[in-house]
């Protein structure tokens, strides 16, 4: 099956007033550079949305193919929207293409490592899955490796065998290690309860056990030699912007404004208008929702005031002709555009002082 749609819905999804932005994994089930991404292009689609948007993603995969797209992945990584994950199962070549033929080499891997830290883009490289009387032994190797290709961060996670995964493991390592085929099975077992897998959250990524506990600490051991121990810069989700509607209009909102600047005070613009100072997160909420419904884009300047019974928003606006939201706003010059020189915006009519009452809307909402 093949989601040709993807980059559509991706957008979509993203325009959504609901949306408040966070890291989105590329992909935490299906790699999204497997073979067929090389012709249909669907991960760099996603990719461009998100660049548009600057909406923060983590990508997780086996193959060297994400290197196609360092042209999208350096510039976002510079402004803090990007992570790569590379999964490393094993430095055994021929293992590597008996268990994952259609991955990359764990030497392509590592120069996918090597050529993403080069262009500013933090690697975390994953040991993962660790097969118990397989590959936990190489836990060391991989790490150091991963560490002289240039990775910043490490983790690991223990084969999950779930539903409709354990029969085809179970015929393929019958099929390939015969002979090795009882010795896995039983330290998959010894790892997982008697039984070849366990979902309970907190056990099912680590397992448990004593030779879980084993590898886990030969991975921390491992992480602290190779300074691999700490975590990768964290996203930037302040960036965000949403994509334009159909018609070029980006989504209504109040520029410069949303519940997670709620708590800080922007002090006095250059024109003498007062901009608000709230406390209450709440009713923080509450204005930015009245604000996005509203039926122009809002631009400076607003006030709040407050009064014994709540908050009161007093917007003055103007309404806006534009292509899209501008999202750095800089005032309007002598023809009434925008003084950025790059949204187009065109200030057209002003608009009367509107009130809205945060109590009023809390019980309507």
């Amino acid at each position: 099956m093949v989601k040709h749609d993807a980059p559509a819905l991706f957008r979509t999804f993203l325009a959504r007033p609901a949306w408040e932005p966070e890291p989105v994994a590329l992909s935490g089930v299906t790699d999204p550079y497997q073979p067929c991404e090389r012709e249909l292009g669907i991960t760099r689609r996603c990719l461009e949305v998100a660049a548009a948007c600057h909406q923060p993603v983590s990508i997780i995969t086996k193959n060297a193919l994400v290197l196609r797209d360092v042209d999208l992945l350096g510039p976002m990584a510079a402004l803090g929207l990007v992570h790569v994950n590379v999964s490393v199962t094993t430095l055994d070549p021929d293992l590597a293409r008996a268990m994952e033929p259609r991955a990359s080499t764990p030497a392509a891997r590592l120069r996918a490592v090597q050529e993403l830290t080069a262009a500013g883009v933090p690697v975390r490289v994953l040991v993962a899955p660790v097969v118990p009387g397989l590959t936990d032994h190489e836990v060391p190797a991989i790490l150091a490796a991963a560490k002289a290709a240039g990775a910043g961060a490490a983790g690991y996670n223990l084969l999950r065998l779930p539903l409709a995964v354990a029969p085809v493991f179970l015929d393929w390592l019958g099929r390939v290690y015969p002979d090795r085929r009882e010795k896995v099975l039983g330290r998959i077992r010894s790892v997982r309860g008697g039984k070849l897998n366990d979902a309970e959250f907190g056990r099912r990524m680590t397992g448990d056990g004593e030779l879980a506990d084993l590898i886990g600490n030969l991975f921390r051991v491992s992480t602290r030699r190779n300074g691999l121990d700490g975590g990768l810069p964290p996203y930037d989700c302040t960036r965000f912007r949403p994509p334009p509607d159909r018609r070029g209009q980006g989504r209504r909102q109040l520029v410069g404004w949303s519940p997670s600047l709620a708590s800080s005070s922007w002090g006095t613009p250059s024109d003498g208008t007062i901009t608000p100072s709230v406390n209450d997160r709440e009713a923080s909420t509450m204005i930015t929702r009245a604000v996005l419904s509203a039926p122009v884009f809002i631009h400076w300047p607003i006030t709040v005031s407050s009064k014994p019974s709540g908050f009161q928003l007093i917007v003055r606006a103007f309404a806006i002709v534009a292509p899209r939201a501008c999202y750095e706003p800089a005032g309007r010059n002598a023809a009434n555009h925008c003084r950025c020189g790059d949204c187009g915006l065109l200030y057209t009519q002003t608009v009367p002082p509107q009130i809205i009452d945060v109590e009023q809307l809390k019980a309507g909402s």
